[in-house]
């Protein structure tokens, strides 16, 4: 392969997935994702130390998957969000479900680093079953499954783009 089908290879695959990002959400409007998930209502707020929250999630990058993990030596998706967030000073409730009906609804491109991304990434659930922490600029922090490690993720790749269902914000 020379330098020029190279380049050529890279910039269909940048424009492939851009064309493949599921549309941003205005703050405002209802949204119904492409499952027929409706958000829930707004939710109170918690009070808890955002920068000690994020500072927490991302000290825990190479740290083992394990399903129903709650650390502090593995994690599955919401035992990360609920220890971090722990480590902050707000108790949240446990499961991605009881996550993603907690907090406020929040636009994408009005998320802020600690705000939880919600996917449907098991077609078989109607609603989330994978939550993950937002670091701006479209990269999160997550803990992806069996075998692997906690890691920061770009979002907008179609794996994940494809298959948000909204943003949530938890602290005040």
């Amino acid at each position: 392969m020379n330098a020029w089908s190279g380049l050529v290879l890279l910039v269909s695959l940048l424009l492939a997935s851009c064309a493949a990002r599921a549309p941003i959400v205005t703050a405002g409007s209802p949204v119904v994702s492409s499952a027929g998930v409706r958000p829930p209502p707004d939710q109170p707020l918690f009070r808890g130390d955002r920068d000690q929250i994020v500072m927490t999630a991302f000290a825990q990058v190479g740290k083992p998957y394990r399903y129903g993990g709650n650390g502090p030596d593995s994690f599955d998706c919401s035992g990360l969000v609920r220890y971090a967030y722990g480590a902050g000073g707000a108790k949240t409730p446990r499961t991605t479900a009881t996550l993603f009906a907690s907090g406020r609804a929040v636009a994408l491109e009005d998320a802020k680093p600690g705000d939880l991304l919600f996917y449907q990434l098991d077609p078989t659930r109607s609603g989330p079953s994978h939550v993950v922490f937002y670091l701006g600029d479209l990269e999160g922090i997550h803990a992806p499954t069996t075998g692997g490690a906690i890691r920061a993720v770009n979002l907008t790749i179609p794996y994940f783009s494809q298959r948000f269902l909204g943003a949530r914000r938890l602290l005040e």
